[in-house]
């Protein structure tokens, strides 16, 4: 990740787990961790994460019933820069003129963020997953920590916006609060 970049700024509309480690991005099977996201967006900052590292889901979301099942792939659906009339958009906006979601120099200047391939989404494949997979039992709650990797993320000033190849991993945790195992 370059190191002139001081925020990396994205808008969350939903968080889904797949127990397909190649699922298509039109998979039924895609199970939503953050139903609140579709009706109330989020925008977080990938690069403040606490000292820990620990990002954990329960942190940005209320509690969601999913379906009990071992997920092999995550997808962290972001809003798109483009609004939409009548799609809902975040209370706050950091990204000022570049969308809902961009970068953010040392000097402060803003800039658009593009993904790979002009996607829409990130996806954590079970090779960023613990173990390939998490599990989630009936009837008990599972913490998911997910964290971003500024060290191994890569980033390239493209015309007007930067291009970021994010490099994320995820585990459950116990709690929280507890910080995840190195890899």
């Amino acid at each position: 990740m370059s190191p002139n970049l001081q925020h990396v700024f994205i808008t969350l509309r939903g968080i889904e787990a797949n127990p397909n480690s190649v699922a298509a991005e039109d998979s039924p099977d895609w199970q939503e961790l953050a139903p609140e996201f579709a009706t109330e967006p989020v925008q977080i900052d990938l690069m403040a994460t606490p000292a820990s590292g620990v990002s954990c889901a329960s942190r940005l979301t209320r509690k969601s019933i999913v379906r009990a099942s071992v997920y092999r792939q995550l997808r962290l659906r972001l809003v798109p820069d483009q609004s939409v009339a009548g799609e809902p958009q975040p209370k706050h906006n950091e990204c000022s003129g570049s969308g809902f979601n961009c970068v953010v120099d040392t000097n402060g200047h803003a800039h658009a963020l593009a993904l790979k391939n002009g996607a829409h989404d990130f996806l954590i494949t079970s090779n960023r997953i613990t173990d390939g997979s998490f599990n989630v039992l009936p009837d008990t709650e599972t913490n998911l920590s997910i964290v971003f990797d500024p060290y191994s993320s890569l980033a390239a000033a493209t015309a007007d916006a930067v291009q970021i190849m994010p490099v994320f991993t995820a585990e459950t945790v116990v709690a929280c609060d507890s910080p995840p195992s190195l890899p």
